[in-house]
């Protein structure tokens, strides 16, 4: 008959090999992890370039091939033995400004170390063991007291602590000291109570200090 129809080889249902909605092998979205978390303060380079970095652009090449005894022992100290993580340039700057006063100042005759130099500690924790002496500072870890009498301080009072520009109290009576005051201490503007009384210091009271009306 001429309106016969042939039935097609294979259905024409047949499903797919695959299915269409087959998952991708990664989420798309997916998000990596940061090897450090974004908030820390962990320098990207080591912390010696770091510290390296920060003195030369405060003080210049010459803190690193001119410094004095003093200056030259507290950066070594940083550098090379210090193991505790600083901030930014101006936590180097207080540290590196207490590890001058401890060399200067003879720390090694001191009665009370008073912690000083302790790699482990922030130097806010640099406290004598009668706990009312030592360093002292604000919320924000800038020293704000300093009070090291009775303490066998020999040696000279250095114009690195007037890079702690919010110290209000130096405390360094009864102690060994000599040499004069640092006229650079006439700058502090937030000093409010200075104590050099009963050392071996000579010379005049700088002028500048003069300049300080909170005293």
């Amino acid at each position: 008959p001429t309106d016969t129809v042939k039935p097609s080889v294979l259905p024409t249902d047949k499903p797919s090999a695959l299915p269409t909605d087959k998952p991708s092998a990664l989420p798309t979205d997916t998000i990596k992890p940061s090897a450090l978390p974004t908030g820390s303060f962990v320098p990207t380079i080591s912390r010696e370039l770091f510290i390296n970095n920060s003195m030369v652009e405060i003080f210049g090449d010459d803190i690193l091939y001119n410094a004095s005894n003093h200056q030259q022992d507290a950066l070594n100290w940083l550098l090379n033995n210090d193991m505790f993580p600083v901030r930014d340039s101006d936590a180097v700057l207080q540290r590196y400004a207490l590890a001058v006063m401890y060399y200067a100042m003879g720390g090694s005759y001191w009665g009370d170390s008073c912690q000083f130099l302790d790699i482990h500690e922030s130097e806010c924790d640099w406290i004598c063991s009668n706990r009312r002496e030592g360093v002292f500072c604000d919320s924000q870890d800038r020293v704000r007291e300093i009070i090291l009498s009775y303490n066998n301080a020999t040696g000279v009072i250095p114009k690195e602590i007037t890079f702690m520009p919010m110290l209000k109290t130096l405390h360094l009576s009864w102690n060994n000291l000599h040499g004069t005051i640092p006229s650079e201490i006439g700058n502090m503007a937030n000093l409010k109570e200075l104590y050099f009384s009963f050392n071996s210091l000579s010379g005049s009271l700088p002028s500048e200090l003069g300049s300080l009306s909170g005293l």
